[in-house]
């Protein structure tokens, strides 16, 4: 879809108030509307004018970190540009003694790992995606299959600074926890989707590295053991990503044997001391034949549930008690559930779907998801869905009479819909 005639006029507007920042280049199609536009800040400051700037022109910006998660919300109501968070990357302030960081939003998950990891500490981000950021990833509540282990994303977030639709700059929280008035404000940022503001700084609090960490994984040949198999290890100390993977796609994970026929695999990761370790390990051998997967197990499970495929990949929640109901009548559109967490994830990605010569629409699937997910309790959001699929369906379900506080929200915030219009519940 060629979006309208207004980004030239618009980008004439803009040339002299914001020459470092503006770029022009060919049209680029993004969430199916082409953009020839992006605005690229340098700092927060320069973040700041751009939203006035825009703000004042009454454009529309589709705000993009990495891009990893760029197909993760609704399509957006319109875009005159692009608002790119890439140079907004500066990681100013680590405290190797105490734990805590201070990291532009654009600054990559793979960079702040690197950065400090080498002092003995972890980040607890488990976001898929070589590119994400961690602004991307705090705005879109992005997770992985670490959650059992990591907790959400809110839970590392000390503070932030986020600027407005207006251009308003503001920060809540702070450095340490005894010091973060406005923390509640920060759990609102985070899972918003970029529509109430863009995330230009973070204080995230660090886990120890553990003195140990390994993968294992092994087959279960009874559906009705895997629940609760899984579910008393997720109890065990040190796991913190217990997941069965449906037989369908096992094998994407990097099985070493032969699967007895039906058989689902338990993939685990412990970490933690290097004693507590060893105790739960053996307590898993007891109960499992167990190997270590080649390579990194985690993250091909990480892509595996994160899509980005071109399929249709669902995630629902459910109360640990109704895991195994709600993973039985997925049936073939299973592809992992965590009992510890009750996250389920299904749907197909293209070359699942063509590897076990199904041939079911995205919206014949997306509809049969949803369907079980409302039958069980649970409540699903659509990780990915065709765009064309995603032009009828809100991916984050039915909104219900939560939508009158969050339109409320948006109208207090971004009353004129500067910042990724449509994107969020609801399309707000």
């Amino acid at each position: 879809m060629r979006q309208g005639a207004g980004q030239e006029a618009l980008a004439s507007r803009l040339g002299d108030a914001l020459p470092d920042a503006l770029e022009l280049h060919a049209p680029e199609t993004v969430e199916g509307i082409e953009v020839s536009m992006t605005l690229r800040p340098r700092d927060g400051a320069a973040l700041a004018r751009c939203l006035a700037a825009l703000n004042e022109h009454g454009a529309a910006a589709l705000v993009r970190g990495g891009g990893s998660r760029i197909g993760a919300a609704n399509l957006p109501a319109r875009v005159d540009c692009l608002l790119a968070t890439s140079l907004l990357d500066e990681i100013d302030t680590f405290d190797a003694e105490d734990g805590v960081v201070h990291v532009g939003g654009g600054t990559s998950l793979a960079a702040l790992r690197r950065t400090v990891e080498p002092e003995g500490w972890e980040v607890p981000l488990d976001a898929w995606g070589p590119d994400a950021t961690v602004g991307g990833v705090l705005s879109a509540a992005a997770f992985g299959p670490r959650l059992l282990g990591f907790g959400r994303p809110r839970d590392a977030v000390l503070g932030l600074e986020v600027a407005l639709a207006s251009g308003e700059r503001t920060r809540c929280g702070g450095r340490v926890v005894k010091n973060v008035t406005g923390y509640d404000l920060a759990k609102l940022y985070t899972g918003a989707c970029g529509t109430l503001g863009v995330i230009e700084g973070a204080w995230l609090r660090l886990r120890p590295a553990p003195e140990e960490k390994t993968c294992l994984a092994g087959w279960v040949e009874s559906f009705d053991d895997a629940q609760p198999l899984g579910l008393d290890v997720s109890r065990r100390a040190s796991v913190r990503c217990a997941a069965v993977v449906a037989p369908s796609v096992a094998r994407r994970i990097g099985a070493w044997a032969e699967a007895p026929r039906g058989a689902h695999l338990l993939v685990v990761e412990v970490a933690g001391d290097r004693a507590v370790v060893a105790e739960d390990v053996d307590w898993l051998g007891d109960r499992l034949s167990l190997a270590r997967p080649d390579g990194d197990a985690l993250g091909r499970l990480a892509a595996l549930e994160g899509g980005h495929g071109g399929g249709v990949r669902g995630r629902l929640s459910v109360l640990p008690s109704a895991v195994t109901r709600c993973a039985r009548d997925l049936g073939d559109a299973l592809l992992s559930f965590h009992p510890g967490t009750g996250m389920l994830y299904a749907g197909a990605i293209r070359s699942v779907a063509a590897d076990s010569e199904r041939d079911v629409s995205a919206h014949e699937l997306a509809g049969a998801i949803e369907e079980v997910a409302s039958e069980s309790g649970a409540s699903v959001v659509f990780d990915e869905l065709p765009i064309a699929e995603r032009r009828t369906r809100d991916v984050f379900g039915e909104p219900g009479p939560e939508r009158r506080l969050m339109a409320a929200l948006k109208e207090r915030f971004d009353p004129r819909g500067v910042l990724n219009p449509g994107r969020f519940q609801g399309r707000l």
